[in-house]
């Protein structure tokens, strides 16, 4: 990227006077700064740009943006990395155009590839079977009905696949004992039925 050179541009003193802002003013700790320090040398060295160049700002266009987002993408830079690197650099240009070093933020509008979601843990059948095992439940039969409950809920939660909202709002007249079946009211008020097993029958 070729930029004009200016008299009144210089990008290190520019820059050294936004890190100094992050401290004082906005009150960062020094790792946040050190972050923000951080992305921006990946856009300097992305725009090909160093420290001791003179600069006009907006000459950066938001193009220059977006390919600065897939170079660093392709380099390995996940999502979650690209949205604080542009965070970082709005941030910049945010503080610029406030002391008229900038007139725009070509990082505004501009949105980074979506981070990976990661699918949510699962119990093994051990663990599964350790947290129903009856032993947590009061050795005496019917003195402790808050554990029977319990187990029972549990028990119909893990084998009919339900939600807690759908398990919290079951009521006794959704049991068919005789089809050892539950009704079941998801999301939108949509009725399904769903057979339980023989141990959730026996609690």
């Amino acid at each position: 990227m070729t930029l004009s050179v200016l008299p009144d541009g210089i990008l290190k003193e520019d820059l050294q006077r936004f890190f100094n802002y992050l401290q004082s003013e906005r009150r960062y700790s020094a790792h946040t700064v050190l972050a923000y320090r951080r992305d921006i040398n990946h856009f300097l060295q992305t725009c090909e740009l160093s420290e001791t160049q003179t600069i006009n700002w907006d000459e950066i266009k938001q193009a220059d943006i977006r390919r600065c987002v897939a170079t660093l993408h392709r380099q390995g830079l996940s999502g979650k990395s690209l949205q604080r690197w542009l965070s970082s650099i709005r941030s910049l240009y945010n503080y610029l155009c406030r002391f008229k070093r900038a007139t725009n933020n070509p990082a505004t509008g501009i949105p980074a590839p979506k981070a990976a979601k990661r699918l949510p843990g699962t119990l093994n059948v051990d663990e599964i079977n350790q947290l129903l095992r009856p032993a947590v439940i009061s050795e005496t039969p019917g003195k402790d009905e808050v554990s029977v409950r319990d187990i029972a809920m549990m028990e119909l939660m893990y084998a009919c696949g339900l939600r807690l909202s759908e398990l919290s709002g079951l009521d006794l007249q959704d049991i068919d004992w005789q089809q050892q079946s539950i009704l079941v009211t998801g999301k939108g008020q949509k009725q399904r039925r769903i057979p339980f097993g023989s141990k959730a029958k026996e609690q």
